[in-house]
């Protein structure tokens, strides 16, 4: 959009007068021409004055569209900002809510699978191994007869060797020579 500027007397071209006005006598002319409504009425009733006059109309029409749609865009921006505003307060709360949940997690898995607790369940299952391989040796010892001696030392040499590996593998977490748990 070009700025609008002032119209001067060049772009008037209130020259040549009117034939009505020519005919007058110059007293009377400058008698006129010293009133200012009738100057100004004489002005305004130019073709050049009509037609800048309308051309500042039709901006101002413009401006007047366009603010109008800038107030459209502001009412709307508005709507969004707000949507915008709840959405971020929902995600605050639900982010709230995922540390809460994460500080539980946290504290459920470190109290069930802290290296202490961890030893220890395995220091008990190795026992397990240990008693269960005794209870089969006694129970050969009371029913030998009835089973086959190859299975039963098949059987007992493999729980042996199971908990023997437990038991190397709890004495080298013991040393802290263990990079992993099993």
């Amino acid at each position: 959009m070009s700025t609008l500027q002032p119209l001067n007397i060049n772009q008037l071209q209130p020259f040549p007068l009117l034939k009505e006005l020519s005919a007058l006598p110059s007293h009377l002319l400058n008698q006129f021409a010293a009133l200012y409504e009738l100057t100004k009425g004489y002005v305004v009733s130019l073709d050049t004055y009509g037609s800048h006059q309308q051309d500042i109309v039709n901006r101002i029409n413009e401006n007047v569209d366009l603010l109008n749609r800038i107030l459209e865009l502001i009412s709307d921006y508005n709507a969004c900002s707000q949507q915008i505003s709840r959405l971020a307060q929902r995600l605050e709360l639900l982010y709230r809510q995922f540390l809460e949940l994460e500080t539980a997690q946290y504290q459920l898995l470190s109290s069930n699978y802290n290296t202490n607790v961890l030893k220890s369940k395995f220091e008990r299952f190795a026992r397990g191994s240990d008693a269960t391989s005794s209870s089969m040796a006694k129970s050969y010892a009371t029913t030998g007869a009835e089973r086959d001696l190859l299975q039963f030392l098949r059987e007992f040499k493999d729980s042996r060797k199971e908990y023997h590996m437990q038991r190397e593998k709890l004495n080298r977490w013991e040393e802290e020579r263990v990079s992993g748990l099993f």
